[in-house]
């Protein structure tokens, strides 16, 4: 009796752990649902899919070489502080990314990033599981993982730096 108690409970935890997963979807692309544990984000619903939709914009401009997209994906103050030219090399080191999000990804975590900034609004870091098993081999130095976050594999993932701005979230490089 009191292991299928036992068993009863673990199967109620077990369904309650699933039911804290949530899909953002990205109605702008096909064949993209990113998804998401509740307790491993630190905003809201809403937030969490502006910012997702913001980090899904900015990869398509990286992978569609868009250089102009992706300098308004940049935010104002990553604009003031980084000189043009270090910009476009910067650019150039997300390009040699290659990156294709396609099926199923997962945001690992949203959460604050833990050290003062240059941004007027709190930064977020966003990690995010890399599609069909892809690696990054070369982290380009001011990915926030590479810096900050060694404690998993982060090979198969990516970090940004997210701020909010007043025209939604942007993408912050902050060294």
């Amino acid at each position: 009796m009191i292991k299928w108690l036992v068993f009863v409970g673990f199967f109620a935890l077990c369904l309650s752990g699933t039911s804290q997963t949530k899909k953002v979807r990205i109605k702008s692309e096909r064949g993209v649902k990113y998804f998401y544990h509740e307790d491993s984000v630190s905003l809201g619903r809403k937030d969490v899919i502006e910012m997702t939709r913001h980090f899904h914009d900015f990869y398509l401009a990286v992978n569609r070489d868009d250089y102009d997209a992706y300098l308004a994906s940049l935010s104002p103050v990553t604009h003031q502080r980084i000189p043009s030219e270090k910009l476009k090399r910067k650019y150039t080191k997300y390009r040699n990314y290659q990156l294709d999000f396609s099926g199923k990804v997962q945001l690992r975590y949203i959460k604050p990033f833990p050290r003062d900034t240059p941004e007027e609004n709190p930064v977020y870091i966003m990690a995010i599981k890399l599609s069909n098993n892809k690696a990054i081999e070369k982290r380009v130095g001011f990915d926030p993982l590479k810096r900050y976050y060694n404690k998993f594999d982060i090979e198969n993932y990516l970090g940004i730096t997210m701020v909010r701005t007043a025209k939604g979230f942007k993408v912050t490089i902050l060294w």
